[in-house]
């Protein structure tokens, strides 16, 4: 069950019912209907939640401040605008015209209802889908009706909407759907779970209070819970005496009644929950209310850097960070010292151009002179800037200090913080050890609702993501609009580079243009700007959109320049290398890559970034350069680890560069037949090319027919055109026709995950055991089948296997042969 939906007390029975109609598969309708505040938002969340989880595409509807006659219709048509030319040119006109994106008579609803069914309908057949109209009564009325007459249209289609609005409110009345559900109020056991859980620090009997005197609504029991906390921080009450050891800042508040440093302590410990659950209203308002109790100026002037603290890297809020900051300094001129102001300051900091060099040796400062003094969460937050420093930055004396800072206080770092230093020295450690450490925090994610730690975490282990709830901890933060911006900031970066890599090119272009829209908006420009725009312009190189590359590429060498950050230095280098190589120039490519470092010492670059020595071997080995061969293969060799069983991105480039270098096949064979090697499509892709190259040169056509036509299959699917092109050139040269447009009349619906499922299952695998390999639930197994079986056209894994065979005899992508 999805993690959202653990946390929704007394709707088990609901949220089981939900389950079941979101992964039905078969479509149809349902309703949800509550007072405001019942926890309609939150169930519909969790539907979603489980419809991502089990392969289902989900499409929310939402006005989103868009303009036109049909603004929530509208968004429902960008969410499938791909199947958009799938209409006649009529009736995309006419949609076109009543959305009022083109000028002309506007349709009757009849048709344009008719035309929307059509649209939905032909996007089903590519995907189940699930839409939700959250608060259906805000959404502009027109939009609905529409929908509601689809609505009762779709029902032999897989396409499920879910609707959630007040009783009486609803366009959609309970007698047109298949499904309804009411929301009572919670019982007071459910209550109490509630409260429990959300405000784990309210005393027993104040608890009992709130759930005697409120509806059993949850928003109402929460909201009644934290003014009831408030005030009895506030006011002291010395009749219940129920304040001992609350405070989650680790400080003893132990007889609190009396002292206004404890009533400060504790609303300290109530804020910092408040944040890390990402509600900063909250924490805003409980913050205020501990500066005001602060008696002395130092106490005061610390609270109002913490909370600055928290607003720039929690809610991305830069401007309260500035006004915090101010008056942290009005109250005590001595404030920019301490901790909280340090780690602030280097925020703001880096959103101008003060070096990265600087802002490090501050923040180490300030580590070292407050070190005992400071409670957990501050010394996290410092540990957290710090490590972004690090990684920035990629100075060895800088990853040197970050790991001196964690070895001298092991039992208060945080298990990410202490595995990335470990990862950093990785020498002390074995890959199993790190492995088995790295996974650990993985499986965690899926109990995270911290969107800190989600975000930290899966920044650490983003190299190790051997676990599907590194991906779908960040998906939940991505998608729930509750979610603080800067989380959701950095949750769109992993995204994007995780989408690189495993070929799903379509979810980067989608997540960089909006996670650089929300920088745009809040003038954000901080550590996750550059990094999109990093995969932007890789993304942008690899499909040969050199103008876009190149202006990305400018983007980030000027970001890079102002603050002194080799990191991104080299990753700019980088992108201009591989906009090279796609280009046909491998002598400037290989001139750019040995830039990266300074010196041309080939293992530091590759140490930092493994993509590159893919990159390395083709421009050398298309360049001619010879001088550097033998250096490049005593890197790539000795970073190859014969001895690993489990096949990461990383074994898979060490393999291929090493293939791409020695020219010998078995090297080739080694690498294209490595387990899971086609979870990175690009890659493998990549190495079939240079593979198809050595063997049409070596005299074996046949062989290099295969391997270039494999090639050029999942090219062609990715849309990655300059590698597309060398494919068909080099199959030209062997005499053969162009036959990917037939190859990819049906592989072209399937993507590479799709087909690496599909693969597994024609070897007689179970769901589970195929997801045992995949790391995936059985269920989201069964949904990737089931829309490879719609493509395909059959209805058995014998029939699958078959298809396969014939689609692509040469052994492409997703289908391993023994």
């Amino acid at each position: 069950m999805a993690d959202s939906a653990r946390q929704l007390h007394g709707r088990t029975e609901l949220v089981s019912a939900l389950g079941a109609f979101v992964t039905a598969r078969s479509g149809g309708s349902a309703l949800i209907l509550g007072e405001p505040g019942s926890g309609k938002s939150s169930l519909v969340r969790a539907a979603e939640s489980m419809a991502i989880d089990a392969g289902v595409t989900v499409v929310r509807v939402t006005a989103d401040h868009r303009a036109g006659p049909y603004p929530a219709l509208d968004s429902v048509v960008a969410a499938v605008d791909d199947t958009l030319l799938a209409l006649d040119d009529r009736r995309r006109h006419l949609l076109q015209v009543a959305l009022g994106r083109v000028p002309g008579t506007p349709p009757s609803r009849l048709v344009l209802s008719a035309t929307v069914l059509d649209l939905i309908r032909r996007r089903a057949h590519r995907d189940v889908l699930l839409l939700t109209l959250d608060d259906a009564h805000r959404i502009d009325r027109a939009s609905v009706e529409i929908l509601a007459s689809v609505a009762r249209r779709l029902r032999a289609a897989p396409v499920a909407i879910l609707v959630a609005a007040p009783p009486g409110e609803a366009v959609f009345a309970e007698r047109s759907v298949d499904h309804s559900w009411h929301l009572d109020p919670l019982r007071p056991a459910d209550a109490h779970r509630l409260l429990r859980d959300r405000l784990p620090m309210l005393p027993d009997t104040v608890r009992a209070h709130v759930v005697d005197t409120v509806p059993g609504n949850p928003r109402m029991l929460i909201e009644q819970g934290s003014a009831e906390l408030s005030r009895r921080a506030v006011s002291v009450d010395r009749a219940t005496g129920d304040t001992t050891a609350v405070d989650t800042t680790g400080a003893d508040t132990t007889g609190l009644e009396g002292d206004p440093r404890g009533v400060a302590q504790l609303l300290d410990g109530v804020a910092v929950r408040a944040m890390r659950r990402g509600d900063a209203r909250a924490a805003a308002f409980v913050l205020e209310r501990a500066v005001e109790t602060s008696t002395e100026p130092s106490a005061r002037a610390r609270r109002l850097a913490a909370a600055a603290c928290l607003s720039a890297d929690v809610t991305g809020d830069l401007p309260a960070l500035g006004r915090l900051l101010d008056q942290a300094l009005r109250a005590d001129p001595r404030s920019d010292r301490s901790l909280e102001a340090v780690i602030a300051t280097s925020y703001v900091a880096l959103r101008g151009s003060d070096g990265i060099d600087d802002v490090h040796r501050r923040l180490v400062e300030a580590i070292g002179d407050r070190r005992h003094e400071i409670g957990r969460w501050v010394f996290e937050e410092a540990l957290w800037a710090l490590y972004l420093l690090c990684w920035f930055g990629n100075q060895r004396e800088h990853w040197h200090d970050f790991r001196a800072v964690v070895e001298a206080d092991v039992d208060r770092i945080p298990p990410w913080a202490v595995l990335a230093a470990r990862l950093e020295s990785h020498s002390a450690f074995d890959d199993a050890y790190l492995d088995a450490q790295a996974d650990q925090l993985i499986e965690n994610l899926a109990f995270t609702t911290d969107p800190s730690a989600v975000v930290r975490i899966a920044f650490v282990t983003r190299g190790r993501d051997r676990r599907f709830w590194w991906r779908n901890a960040l998906q939940r933060l991505w998608a729930d609009e509750r979610s603080p911006f800067a989380s959701v900031v950095y949750a769109g970066a992993l995204l994007a580079a995780d989408g690189l890599s495993s070929g799903n090119w379509k979810a980067v272009e989608q997540a960089t243009r909006r996670a650089l829209d929300l920088c745009e908006t809040h003038d954000y420009r901080m550590y996750a700007e550059p990094w999109l725009r990093h995969s932007r312009a890789l993304l942008a190189a690899y499909r040969g959109e050199e103008e876009v590359a190149q202006s990305a590429v400018t983007l980030l060498q000027e970001w890079a320049d102002d603050r002194g950050s080799a990191a991104l230095h080299w990753r700019a280098l980088h992108c201009r290398a591989v906009i090279a190589l796609g280009a046909g120039r491998p002598r400037q490519a290989y001139r750019l890559l040995r830039m990266i470092s300074g010196t041309g010492e080939f293992g530091a670059v590759i140490e930092f970034d493994d993509r590159t020595a893919l990159d390395f071997a083709e421009a050398a080995m298309l360049a001619g350069t010879r001088d550097d061969i033998e250096s490049l293969r005593a890197i790539v060799s000795a970073r190859l680890a014969d001895d690993r069983v489990a096949a990461d991105r990383r074994t898979l480039l060490y393999a291929g560069a090493l293939a791409i270098i020695s020219g010998d096949d078995l090297h080739y064979q080694r690498a294209v037949t490595m387990p899971e090697a086609d979870r990175w499509p690009f890659d493998l892709a990549r190495i079939q090319l240079s593979r198809g190259r050595s063997l049409r040169a070596q005299g074996s056509p046949a062989q290099a027919h295969r391997a270039l036509r494999s090639a050029a299959v999942t090219f062609r699917y990715l849309g990655a055109t300059p590698w597309l092109t060398q494919a068909r050139e080099e199959l030209r040269r062997l005499g053969a026709t162009d036959e990917t447009d037939h190859l990819l009349h049906n592989i072209t619906q399937v993507s590479p995950i799709g087909r690496r499922v599909a693969g597994l299952a024609a070897t007689g695998l179970s769901n589970r055991q195929i997801g045992a390999v995949l790391h995936m639930s059985p269920s989201t197994v069964g949904s990737h089948l089931s829309r490879v079986y719609a493509t395909l056209g059959v209805h058995s894994r014998a029939g699958l296997r078959d298809s396969l065979r014939s689609e692509d005899p040469a052994g492409g992508p997703g289908v391993r042969h023994a």
